[in-house]
C-alpha cells in the first residue's frame, strides 16, 4: 500500500485511509487525486461524437442530393 503526504500535517498516510490518523484531516478520494484518466476519456468521447456527427452529415447530404437520387442506372453492356 503506497503512502502519500497529508496536506495538513505533511506526515505519511496510507492511500487507503479516508482521514489522516495524525491530525484527522479528511483525505481526497482516489479519483480526485488521480485526474489523469479524465482528459483522455473526454478527448476520446469528443472525437467519437464528432466523427459520428460528421459522418451522418455527409451521408444526409449525399442522400438528399437530387443528382444522386435521380441518376440513371447504368447497366453494363455485354458483347454478343
Amino acid at each position: 500500500m503506497p503512502l502519500i503526504d497529508c496536506r495538513e500535517c505533511q506526515k505519511e498516510v496510507s492511500t487507503d485511509a479516508k482521514s489522516c490518523p495524525h491530525c484527522g484531516a479528511v483525505l481526497k478520494s482516489f479519483f480526485s487525486r488521480n485526474k489523469f484518466w479524465l482528459v483522455p476519456v473526454l478527448v476520446l468521447v469528443t472525437v467519437w461524437i464528432g466523427g459520428t456527427l460528421f459522418t451522418m452529415n455527409r451521408m444526409m447530404k449525399k442522400f438528399n442530393n437530387p443528382t444522386f437520387n435521380n441518376a440513371p442506372i447504368q447497366r453494363p453492356e455485354f458483347g454478343n
